[in-house]
């Protein structure tokens, strides 16, 4: 007998014990502004992202962004909609403690982009927000040079989409097709 899953049956039950030790925070993020990346190129296996290409291969990509240990975060809660759907609101929050004037124009032209992001989380693990849709930059972005000496001085940046698919992994070698190295610029 064989038997057909729907898409709303469950497949995997879940115990937390088997996760211990796990970390939460981000290491990492790489913006490609959604233009630059060929989606007929896009391979999913069981849940991770395999191969995804540059429209024009070692032409653009993303810069790896390392970000301050402890303040930046990534969130993608499921939520089922009025009609039935799903949806997933993703949001990338990054706290970036510098202002300098080369940093902040390079902020202008991320805000300007609808871009994806792939995020290297504290595990060493990669994930991709905004896959389809990309994430925009918000209201609400913040430059500062902080009040007393202790205060932070530089910026807080948060993007949103929403997605009808889920957050995938990605693999390393998507990680290396999609990023600029900086050694080479």
């Amino acid at each position: 007998m064989t038997i057909t899953l729907d898409d709303c049956d469950l497949t995997m039950g879940w115990n937390e014990n088997l996760c211990a030790g796990t970390i939460g925070g981000i290491k990492k993020v790489i913006p490609v502004p959604k233009s630059l990346l060929n989606y007929t190129s896009l391979v999913i296996t069981a849940n991770e992202i395999t191969t995804f290409n540059l429209v024009t291969p070692g032409v653009g990509g993303g810069y790896e962004w390392e970000l301050e240990p402890g303040l930046s975060s990534a969130t993608y809660p499921t939520e089922r909609t009025d009609r039935g759907g799903v949806m997933t609101n993703q949001t990338l929050a990054m706290v970036l403690n510098n202002d300098t004037k080369d940093l902040r124009a390079e902020l202008i032209r991320l805000a300007k982009n609808t871009c994806v992001f792939f995020v290297q989380k504290n595990n060493e693990t990669w994930i991709c927000l905004g896959l389809r849709d990309g994430l925009r930059a918000t209201t609400g972005n913040e430059g500062t040079t902080g009040a007393a000496k202790t205060d932070p001085n530089g910026h807080t940046m948060s993007f949103i989409g929403r997605e009808v698919e889920q957050v995938y992994d990605v693999d390393e070698a998507v990680i290396a097709a999609i990023t600029i190295d900086e050694s080479s610029s």
